[in-house]
């Protein structure tokens, strides 16, 4: 499993962050895009360098698989006359489990671009991420307000998340991840937001 999706899981248990990616998403824009820029910048890379490359790959695996995932589970809710419900019902959460794995793979797909983010010495990640995602509206065409939402939501004073820096376990650092700051625990733990 990979760090980026660890992260993603944790925070969108997150009171509150559940509405605001499905409000970005409303406003036309890639949850795992705007979760991937979250996470860069927390840990400690800025997007900005490969946002294009993560919109292209985004809206490419978005149309292709993603979408019609999502559609196919959809229509499911409510079968067709003469289609067996219960077995609707498996079908449905059957196509669930694929779209979550979609899901996963377009993390996965993104968290291998996160080698062109460059380093960042910005003390301020929350800043940096509400301008990467304000550029990625931008780019989208979509309103900055619901950027500026998600990235409240997700950096909400009283919820601290801990994550590991580098997926390479020979150089990982843990970090202690609270709204305005970071600081680094010696302590060997694995991810978790609490």
């Amino acid at each position: 499993m990979s760090a980026f999706w660890n992260f993603s899981v944790r925070l969108y248990a997150q009171a509150g962050v559940k509405p605001a990616c499905l409000s970005l998403q409303a406003a036309g824009m890639d949850v795992n895009v705007g979760l991937w820029i979250i996470w860069a910048c927390v840990n400690g890379r800025d997007p900005g360098p490969a946002l294009g490359q993560a919109v292209e790959l985004s809206a490419l695996w978005s149309a292709q698989v993603v979408k019609p995932l999502r559609s196919a589970r959809d229509h499911l809710k409510h079968p067709m006359a003469g289609v067996n419900a219960e077995s609707a019902l498996s079908l449905r959460k059957s196509v669930l489990a694929a779209e979550l794995e979609a899901e996963k793979l377009e993390q996965h797909g993104l968290e291998a671009l996160t080698h062109a983010c460059p380093e960042t010495d910005v003390s301020d990640r929350r800043d940096l991420a509400l301008k990467r995602l304000q550029d990625y509206a931008a780019r989208l065409g979509s309103s900055a307000a619901s950027a500026g939402a998600f990235v409240e939501n997700v950096f909400r004073g009283d919820q601290k998340c801990v994550i590991w820096v580098s997926s390479k376990r020979s150089e990982r650092k843990r970090y202690v991840w609270r709204p305005r700051f970071f600081r680094q625990s010696t302590q060997r733990m694995g991810p978790a937001c609490v």
